[in-house]
């Protein structure tokens, strides 16, 4: 096949693209890599089209997990079409049902959780194809892991039971369709129960550790549009709707974790659920009646708090409903927020190749509007002493565009702190716009990384898209954006947490970020911080380790006085405890 053959595969339909992806005959010439197809694929109207999609998927060539689970993104989005009479033909989507569920299997091993979701896409393309005996199959198997993760009778188990049932039906089996049914409808009648109790979190550990995980709520407020179905981890999808749903969900974070890590958190992975007791998860989510029953039930656990805090995170490009929960309840448990925990979900289309419609939505006045709203409730409505601000990527705009319609909050500072990580946001904009809005914080933190794929991604795609000169986003090293006295910049770049680049915040939640937010220190008596010209730079030393400040932080925030504190540090053994007793000195002087 010639090379201008290939070359013409975009404007073809899916059926030609679909072959070429079984026939591989496009490979004579150097496949492109996967951020380039990214790049050069990225929608302008919002809308990537199927031909564009599985010429992707024909041509993409990844040379690493985290490409391979791109691609895999990409082919389960290949089948939900097809189950949306979309795209491809049957023969095609068997193929790739067969496809994905071995590439999973592959990535992620047998048992994974996060085959589950996969294992149900596959099944259902087989149904639609006719083979229900298939489609049986699949779900036994997922059923199998879904009993290792979770347990035989765990309410999480229920929706895999329910397709069970629904396909038993349409092989004509009624006996059993009636028992995966009658189950599955038990395990939703006691779902509520499972959850029910959770209390706020505590501002030390429990001393008794029954579960190796522990449920955390996670307060919501969306303007994403409901998608009928029931599984609280596709309950809300990425179209934007005409008013705000307000909620609660119940994430499992492991005890056992290292601060800042969340194993499938990233702006170009998959991210499905996974055992509870080694990885993040969204179990359940309740809803409330309006804006008033979700205040209250803020403030009724508020009341039940000891420091009265609350946490607003608002996620970033490429992420959904489910990503943003998870990762406001790593960080609820991380910085052990004793109150309430707050995600603003606002309707990203959880998909890379769609830049343009996400900054759309960054942009819309009704999400703008609606996060504003929610920055004013927390802040004035709940009972809370401290409030904390945390946007990531391009969540950043939507922050700063809601910091500007709030209304002046006077001599009083309306947050504590508010933390800019990673801001898709241009930077000479930035800077304005803060200077417009600094006087509703008390302190604010830019994050920043000097390899930050994705921000480097953003600068691509908005110079191919638009024709425009690269604009330096904030959130990049070298955008430069310098401190000013209402504004600490931190060059994150030693704190990475993967490969990207682009959550490095994260990893801060056990040294740096907790410093910040619970001993209101300034950057120039944290000593995990370094001066550089315009700013500052994590990177601890050999006389402040990363170990002994996280210590002293911590025993400062269980103690809650200097003296005590370095007087248990003192009496502790260890290297590690001595270093930390004279950091906290150093850093919280007694005099």
């Amino acid at each position: 096949m010639s090379s201008s053959h290939c070359q013409t595969i975009h404007a073809h339909a899916w059926q030609a693209a679909a072959a070429l992806f079984f026939s591989g005959m496009c490979f004579a010439q150097a496949a492109p890599t996967v951020s380039e197809l990214i790049i050069k694929n990225n929608a302008k109207d919002g809308e990537v089209s199927t031909a564009t999609l599985m010429h992707i998927i024909a041509t993409a060539a990844p040379k690493d997990k985290d490409e391979r689970e791109v691609v895999l993104s990409m082919k389960l989005d290949a089948l939900e079409r097809y189950l949306n009479n979309e795209a491809p033909d049957k023969a095609t989507a068997l193929a790739l049902s067969k496809t994905v569920v071995d590439e999973a299997r592959e990535l992620y091993g047998k048992d994974s959780a996060r085959l589950i979701p996969v294992l149900r896409l596959a099944a259902n393309v087989c149904l639609r194809s006719k083979e229900p005996a298939r489609a049986v199959g699949l779900l036994t198997d997922a059923l199998r892991v879904s009993d290792i993760v979770y347990g035989a009778d765990d309410p999480a188990s229920r929706f895999v039971l329910r397709d069970l049932g629904r396909i038993h039906a349409a092989k004509g089996d009624a006996a059993q369709a009636v028992q995966f049914t009658k189950k599955a409808d038990y395990l939703k009648k006691v779902a509520p129960a499972s959850i029910k109790g959770i209390s706020v979190l505590a501002s030390a550990p429990p001393a008794i550790e029954s579960k190796p995980y522990q449920l955390v709520p996670v307060f919501f407020q969306t303007t994403r549009t409901k998608t009928g179905n029931d599984d609280p981890q596709a309950y809300f999808g990425t179209q934007r709707a005409g008013a705000s749903s307000y909620g609660v969900s119940y994430v499992s974070v492991p005890r056992q974790r290292e601060s800042g890590t969340i194993p499938h958190a990233s702006i170009l992975k998959l991210d499905f659920s996974t055992d509870p007791n080694h990885h993040v998860i969204l179990k359940e989510i309740s809803l409330y009646d309006g804006r008033a029953g979700f205040l209250k039930a803020i403030g009724e656990r508020m009341n039940a708090s000891a420091r009265k805090e609350s946490l607003v995170y608002i996620h970033g490009f490429n992420q959904s409903f489910q990503d943003g929960m998870e990762t406001a309840g790593m960080l609820a448990v991380d910085l052990e927020i004793d109150g309430s925990v707050v995600s603003y979900a606002w309707p990203s289309k959880k998909n890379v190749l769609k830049y343009v419609a996400d900054m759309d939505e960054s942009n819309a006045l009704i999400n703008k509007e609606a996060l504003k709203d929610l920055l004013v409730d927390v802040s004035s409505s709940v009972g809370a002493k401290s409030v904390y601000v945390i946007a990531h990527s391009m969540g950043n705009r939507l922050l700063l565009e809601a910091l500007q319609l709030l209304p002046s909050s006077g001599e009083k500072r309306r947050f504590d702190s508010v933390i800019f990580a990673s801001p898709d946001v241009e930077s000479k904009e930035f800077d304005t716009m803060v200077g417009k809005t600094y006087s509703q914080a008390s302190r604010m933190t830019l994050y920043t990384a000097g390899r930050d794929i994705p921000l480097s991604l953003s600068e691509l795609i908005r110079t191919g898209l638009f024709n425009t000169d690269h604009l330096k986003r904030a959130g990049d090293r070298d955008g430069g954006v310098q401190s000013l006295p209402y504004l600490d910049v931190v060059d994150a770049s030693k704190a990475q947490s993967d490969w990207l680049g682009h959550s490095n915040f994260t990893q801060l939640a056990k040294d740096d970020l907790r410093a910040l937010l619970w001993l209101r220190v300034p950057a120039t008596r944290r000593c995990v911080l370094q001066a550089q010209t315009g700013g500052w730079r994590y990177d601890p030393q050999e006389n402040c380790s990363s170990g002994a400040f996280g210590m002293a932080t911590l025993f400062y925030r269980r103690l809650q006085d200097t003296a005590k504190a370095a007087a248990q540090l003192d009496s502790t053994a260890g290297p590690l405890a001595k270093q930390a007793s004279s950091i906290l000195k150093a850093m919280l002087p007694t005099n």
